[in-house]
């Protein structure tokens, strides 16, 4: 989810200006409002001047005006830019924003869709294959399309997205195609709104030169908003009914007869004089209101349709007003009679979810009025006429469709088939269940930013508005490595192995696994306003050190794990509000130069000693937003502005002291970022890119392979390619000059400390090539994973020296790189790694059920169990499905276990996993939170259709089950955080839709009812109860720990571990001993949280969970499934007169390495007699050999091994006494 640019009408700058108020006086962080709401606030900021309205024409004049004046520039002035061509890089598999979509009704293998910045797409093979056909337009928002049914050449396409976000992009009317939409005329010159948006289109299929369209937005002039009326075949148009409208709908068997409703959707005063649902019987001569039983000036959005074979069988779906950016629905109803009865139908929750503003669709059958489809954020079906409905499985209840619904067609010659268009591009659902996707080759993805890598342009990495961050490994095919909204993000260019994102209101991730798995590293900072999409700059020099914006600058020099606050507050405050940081760049000559923008007038701030003292431009450069600020010559800075009326390009030849425009002929656009190469100058606008070879004097529209779509930000790669991140159109990458070919040099070394044993080894290199190398590893350890693309290893450190060979090779030849990883000979850690097997699925939770017996849930409906404590493993399936992934897990016993999907399905086992009998099936609903009190007993919560808790009991083993507390919209439970102290007594975490924050729900009567505490974390990881007062949870989201003493109110506490990425929090079975435990360190308390000590993990992968079964015995399980086990208790109870314990020194083992038919001999050093056992174990924990187990003396003593027939490899000698241990490790050759 990321940048866009919107017009506004008067009254919604109104509406804007009271919610910029209330979000500017409080944190952002605090609010943390939904992200379509959050959107609007954020772009609207960039563009709004601080006085007056923007004009509704105000992108589609300044495209105009910009190909106008390519006509007046002189052709040797334009020689060098003409030159130039973008070429598009997808993504081509991810989709985006879908508004309309058609099908042709002699043909349903072509297909169009208008995307919401992304133009319009032909399809001649179902959806198989597609390309754009609106290149040329002056936007590529479109809202409408519609055939003619007759001759189907025949094409009109509205444009311009009516949905109300503000983040939504300009209308330019109507266009019209006469050979099915390979070329375009504009339709209605003169006599259309020029700048209209079209949010639907009727065409009348008995005269077809007759067509409706509806104007809901586009235009200051009420007179101009409305339902749209053309008898000549698009030459000629007329309003025929004045308002703001959304949707019109035409009986085709009578299409004299028309529906639409007159709302003003954003609330508050609107300058309509009708309100609500109106229908003409005479082709829109004269209109007459409908009754639907709602007071009128309550109707929000109404989406309407009708079934094209009954079309006296309507259904309207009401949303409410906006009231603080939520509009929830009021009801569906449903007529019989042509619109002169209405009946509410029940539907089981609000499938807007509170966003029927901005998602609010229907689509019927066109010979069946019993199937009925409704969008919102969710999709529901129902084939009895409404009586029932069914969500279909979107990808908050594990299935493939997306969420937030703008458009639904069925097939004209098949309506099993249905096309369904939302934010995440287009599906086909058929048999009212089954989901495809079906846009693979559409661009029109929305990208924020991103970031090169330093080796290889063809690796592609940014993020996007809802499609979360992506990344492409050398391939055209996309990944989604983060959910939500991304924003910008960047590859380390010493380490490419470690990548940064963002999502909105300033979270900031690393990764240092190429994406698998992410932390949040800014957890630890101040509640501090920061934008929906907050920028942040990394050192060129040192990848190490990072810049964070929000109100205040943030710097690290140790790659996020600490954070100075370099200033509290940078800029000015401005009429009592903070100046938010709204962007930096680091100049790429002296990383010691580092520029920052300001959101409110225009200010820019230099400094030139990294952070210790900033120069704040003293008067105010602009009064607008700078959008991008870069250097690239010492002394030299240029700055764009987003604000209308404004310059947008400024330039300072003295670091910033003063400022002069470089604006010269650009048209009013917003400008975005700047980037500068051997004199010509590139400016990324809302409407392109532009060029300029004169310094700025003299711009030039650059329209060589890409569109009129904003973009955003540039990145140059190492072999000479500007990327552009557009948002709506995917990347676009110019060639700024040719490559030298050349063969392959490394310019990185790995990092060569030594390793503990079963720490984790990455390195990436960083090879400079033309073309890019390919590699092969051609020396390694036996278990190390190379990954060809990157040149990527990993390795598990085992052997005490192992040694690595790595060959990049390209046509014009290859080097080679070697390098030696020692691994230490002694293992420090207070934990050992029991088991390196890597499961066959990621890790999600591990379950302690007694008799030394663990299970572990995993992905892909995967469940692992051991019964020797760790040790070894089974693997079982649940369902035979690798799509499902086990969501909710409960151990009951050795033997008996239960398992949700988010699918919906619940499984038992009562054979250790053997066998599993499903207790429910598919019930549309994610059960991720299980409780068993005995094997008849039990409860489970699950997130129900609309986001809600669901709770359900069984007396007789999960046969039945009843609901006991369904709960309303926007409640979600955070999956594993029931538990219960008792029979009566317990506890889950749930978050709430409405303000992003998390609700503690506790019941005193077996779960029957439930009361519920606000806490204000943004998730609950984990969450535990000493007794029905005490308790603590962990958010390993943001690090976050809270405490409650009365069982009511929740507060943060700050101990030790706080911001770090607490995987769980667990109380041992005795209440004893309490643990939170990260990727690095489990901590431990015997006095309820009052004192830490910390016990020091074995570096390995991701921590995925843990457990304890008593106070010495504990397991840590990481995400690929290396098992450590507590080593000893590490809070041994003293008592009166105990001895001393011994210290444990172990000396160096020799010869090590060993020579299997040879002897190694073991020094250790005693501070005191003590009763010693010292045994020798392989890899896997398994015992070897007991070398001694007795009493000893103080001081040195040897212990000789002879490895004899033992396999080659890495072992290990445990020095054991009562109260201390020490473990060695022993290499053994062949």
């Amino acid at each position: 989810m990321k940048r866009m640019y919107p017009i506004v009408s008067v009254l919604a700058v109104m509406l804007l200006a009271a919610v910029s108020t209330a979000v500017a006086q409080q944190d952002a962080s605090d609010a943390l409002p939904e992200n379509p709401r959050g959107r609007y606030q954020y772009f609207m900021d960039r563009v709004q001047p601080t006085e007056g309205a923007i004009h509704p024409g105000a992108y589609t004049r300044a495209y105009e005006e910009a190909v106008e004046q390519l006509h007046e520039i002189s052709l040797h002035k334009r020689a060098a830019i003409d030159d130039y061509t973008w070429v598009n890089r997808g993504p081509f598999n991810i989709g985006g924003r879908i508004t309309a979509v058609t099908v042709n009704p002699l043909n349903s293998n072509t297909i169009l869709i208008g995307a919401a910045a992304g133009g319009i797409w032909r399809s001649f093979d179902a959806g198989a294959s597609w390309h754009s056909v609106s290149d040329e337009f002056p936007t590529q928002a479109m809202g409408a399309i519609a055939m003619n049914p007759i001759d189907t050449n025949i094409i009109y396409a509205g444009t311009g997205e009516v949905a109300f976000g503000l983040n939504t992009f300009n209308g330019s009317g109507v266009y019209k195609s006469e050979d099915g939409g390979t070329t375009w005329a504009k339709s209605g010159v003169g006599s259309f709104p020029e700048f209209a948006r079209v949010g639907d289109m009727a065409i009348n299929p008995v005269n077809p030169n007759t067509l409706y369209a509806a104007v809901g937005d586009g235009s200051l002039e009420i007179e101009e908003l409305g339902i749209w009326r053309t008898g000549d075949a698009g030459a000629t148009w007329e309003n025929i009914l004045s308002g703001r409208v959304t949707d019109v709908e035409i009986n085709p068997k009578n299409p004299l007869e028309l529906y639409t409703v007159l709302t003003p959707v954003t609330g508050g005063f609107f300058p309509m004089e009708r309100f609500g649902m109106y229908k003409t019987t005479d082709g829109g001569d004269t209109w007459f209101q409908l009754d639907l039983g709602i007071d009128t000036l309550e109707m929000g959005r109404t989406a309407i349709r009708l079934c094209e074979d009954q079309p006296n069988v309507l259904y309207a779906a009401v949303s409410e007003l906006t009231g603080n950016g939520r509009t929830y629905l009021i009801g569906l109803y449903k007529s019989e009679d042509g619109g002169d009865s209405w009946r509410k139908l029940e539907v089981p929750f609000d499938y807007m979810v509170s966003q029927g503003w901005y998602d609010n669709v229907l689509g019927v059958h066109p010979t069946n009025p019993d199937i009925v489809y409704a969008g919102g954020v969710k999709l529901l079906v129902s084939t009895d006429g409404g009586d029932s409905w069914t969500r279909l499985r979107d990808q908050g209840a594990g299935g493939l469709l997306h969420v937030d619904q703008h458009a639904i067609t069925f097939d004209p010659n098949d309506p099993n088939r249905v096309l369904v268009g939302n934010d995440g591009g287009l599906y086909l659902v058929t048999n009212n269940a089954d989901v495809a996707k079906i846009d693979r080759g559409m661009s029109i993805t929305q990208f924020i930013g991103g970031g090169m890598h330093p080796s290889n342009e063809d690796i592609l990495y940014g993020g996007t508005q809802d499609n979360g961050t992506l990344f492409s490994e050398l391939t055209p095919e996309f990944t989604q490595l983060l959910y939500a909204d991304g924003g910008d993000g960047h590859i380390d260019q010493t380490r490419p192995n470690r990548m940064w994102a963002t999502q909105q209101w300033g979270r900031l991730f690393r990764s240092d696994d190429h994406g698998k798995t992410w932390y949040r590293v800014n957890g630890d900072m101040p509640n501090d306003q920061s934008l929906f999409y907050t920028p942040f700059a990394v050192d060129p020099v040192d990848q190490d050190v990072i810049y964070y914006c929000s109100g205040s600058m943030y710097k690290t020099t140790n790659a996020g794990r600490n954070w100075d606050r370099q200033s509290r507050s940078l800029f000015p405050s401005v009429n009592g509000f903070v100046n938010t940081i709204s962007a930096i760049s680091i100049a790429p000559y002296d990383n010691n130069v580092v520029m920052a923008g300001a959101r409110l007038e225009g200010r820019v701030a230099v400094t030139t000693n990294g952070g210790e003292d900033w120069s704040v431009t003293t008067d105010t450069l602009l009064d607008g937003y700078c959008s991008g600020v870069r250097s690239f010559a010492p002394g030299e800075i240029y700055a764009t502005f987003s604000t209308f009326g404004v310059e947008k390009l400024m330039f300072s030849a003295d670091t910033g002291s003063t400022w002069q425009s470089r604006t010269g002929n650009l048209p009013d656009v917003p400008a975005n970022d700047v980037w500068l190469h051997d004199g010509t100058l590139f400016l990324g606008t809302a409407i392109g890119i532009f060029a300029s070879e004169d310094d700025g004097a003299t711009w030039t529209l650059m329209r060589d392979g890409i569109p009129s779509v904003p973009v955003l930000m540039f990145e140059r790669g190492p072999n000479g390619t500007l990327r552009a991140y557009t948002h709506g159109r995917g990347m676009y990458d110019l060639r700024l000059e040719e490559p030298n070919d050349a063969p392959p040099v490394f310019a990185s070394r790995p990092d060569t400390t030594t390793l503990e044993f079963s720490q984790v080894f990455r390195y990436t290199p960083v090879v400079e090539a033309y073309p890019p190398a390919t590699y092969t590893l051609l020396e390694a350890p036996s278990k190390a994973n190379f990954d060809p693309r990157f040149g990527a290893i990993e390795w598990r450190g085992s052997d005490l020296m192992a040694r690595f060979t790595i060959q990049a090779e390209n046509i014009h030849g290859s080097a080679t790189q070697t390098f030696t990883i020692w691994t230490n000979d002694v293992v420090t850690a207070d934990w050992d790694v029991i088991s390196t097997e890597k499961m066959p699925t990621e890790v999600r939770n591990l379950h302690y059920a007694g008799n030394n017996t663990l299970w572990v849930a995993r992905d892909s409906a995967g469940v692992s169990r051991s019964s020797d404590g760790g040790y070894t493993w089974e693997h079982f399936k649940i369902i035979d499905d690798y799509r499902v992934n086990t969501s909710g897990f409960f151990a009951l016993d050795p033997t008996t276990a239960f398992a949700g999907t988010r699918a919906g399905d619940l499984m038992r086992t009562d054979d250790g996993g053997k066998s599993w009998q499903r207790l429910l099936y598919r019930q549309g609903r994610r059960i991720e939170n299980i409780y068993f009190w005995n094997s008849q007993e039990g409860i489970y919560i699950s997130t129900g259709a609309q986001d809600s808790a669901d709770v359900m009991l069984t007396t007789n083993g999960g046969e039945d089950w009843e609901l006991v507390m369904p709960r309303h919209a926007a409640f979600r439970p955070e999956p594993n955080t029931l538990t219960f102290l008792d029979r009566i007594h317990g506890y889950y975490a749930i978050w709430h839709g409405d303000d992003d924050f998390c609700r503690i729900m506790r019941t005193s009567d077996g779960g029957r009812t439930w009361a519920e505490r606000d806490v204000k974390s943004q998730s609950v990881n984990e969450l535990v109860m000493f007794d029905t007062d005490l308790g603590y949870f962990v958010d390993d989201y943001t690090g976050e720990i809270f405490r409650t003493t009365s069982g009511i109110v929740w507060s943060e506490r700050r101990l030790p571990m706080t911001w770090q990425r607490n995987v769980s929090i667990n109380l041992d079975p005795t209440g004893t001993m309490l643990w939170i435990v990260n990727d690095s360190i489990a901590w431990v308390s015997r006095d309820q949280g009052s004192d830490w000590t910390p016990t020091m993990l074995v570096p390995t992968n991701a921590v995925a969970d843990a457990e304890f079964a008593d106070e010495a015995n504990g397991w840590v399980i990481s995400k690929d499934g290396t098992v450590q086990r507590l080593r000893f208790n590490p809070l041994p109870v003293e008592r009166p007169g105990a001895a001393i314990p011994a210290a444990i020194t172990l000396g160096d083992a020799y010869p090590n390495p060993v020579q299997a038919s040879s002897a190694i001999h073991l020094p250790v050093t005693l501070s005191k007699s003590s009763d010693v056992v010292v045994t020798v174990v392989n890899s896997a924990g398994k015992h070897i050999q007991t070398l001694h187990e007795g009493s000893l003396r103080s001081g040195e003593h040897v212990f000789t091994w002879n490895p004899g027939e033992v396999a080659p490899g890495a072992y290990f000698y445990n020095v054991r006494t009562a109260t201390s241990s020490a473990i060695g490790r022993i290499t053994v050759l062949r």
